[in-house]
């Protein structure tokens, strides 16, 4: 998934930094900045490659304008999350219907990521959020992107997981092999052992009992052994012909 450029528009400060605080948490989200007035808000439109708004209806403005003549006014706008103090506002933006969700104030986290899911059609559920390049896992209280090419392996880590990379960084995520396990189902990783799965794009050798990646060795479990059959029969035929 792409990295969504946001706007904040709104003109109660401490609301933006309580909202900017919540967006922080999502690796995804990249806060390109905020606007108090009717008129910062167009010029922004106008300058800065913008993905998704948030937008309060009440804004500064020396005409008079409101969020609701934005939306009137510049009917092709990125996808909009309305978020106000006002849930009477609630009728005249569904007749509008531009904005892709209408948050009242105050919302927790589990309400905003459900907003961003309709407003930009993705689906993040359990703290997870994969594509064909990356993957977005939850460290802590923030989600952290990963490229899928450059993880080698999971290991497990009582009911968290570790992130082993390419360059030999590991991250503590919290989710547990058996959800990564259901998560990965259709890239190129495998679960060869309770507590690894490997990413096979980087398996570079192979026995009876391990896979080898670069300088790592993996255990592979028994009750796994069926996942790898085809391989373990090869492995198994060579050393018979060595012997014959």
């Amino acid at each position: 998934m792409q990295i969504v450029s946001c706007l904040i528009v709104d003109d109660d400060t401490t609301f933006v930094q309580e909202l900017s605080t919540q967006l922080e948490k999502l690796a995804f989200i990249k806060i390109v900045g905020s606007c108090k007035t009717y008129s910062e808000t167009v010029m922004a439109l106008k300058s800065t490659s913008i993905n998704l708004i948030f937008l309060d209806i009440n804004l500064e403005s020396s005409e008079g304008l409101n969020g609701f003549d934005l939306l009137r006014q510049f009917p092709h706008l990125p996808p909009v999350v309305i978020v106000t103090n006002t849930p009477d506002y609630a009728v005249e933006s569904y007749a509008i219907g531009i904005a892709k969700d209408f948050l009242v104030k105050p919302f927790d986290l589990r309400r905003l990521v459900l907003a961003i899911n309709r407003a930009i059609d993705t689906d993040i559920e359990s703290g997870q959020l994969i594509d064909a390049k990356n993957i977005f896992l939850k460290m802590g209280r923030k989600f952290q992107r990963f490229c899928i090419d450059e993880i080698d392996y999971f290991e497990g880590y009582g009911i968290y997981a570790k992130v082993i990379t390419q360059d030999g960084i590991t991250h503590v995520i919290n989710d547990s092999l058996t959800e990564l396990e259901a998560m990965l189902e259709e890239k190129k990783f495998m679960r060869v052992h309770k507590s690894y799965i490997i990413n096979l794009n980087k398996l570079t050798g192979f026995d009876h009992n391990k896979l080898y990646l670069k300088n790592v060795s993996v255990p592979i479990g028994s009750s796994y052994k069926g996942r790898l059959d085809r391989l373990l029969r090869l492995f198994d035929n060579e050393v018979e012909n060595s012997y014959s």
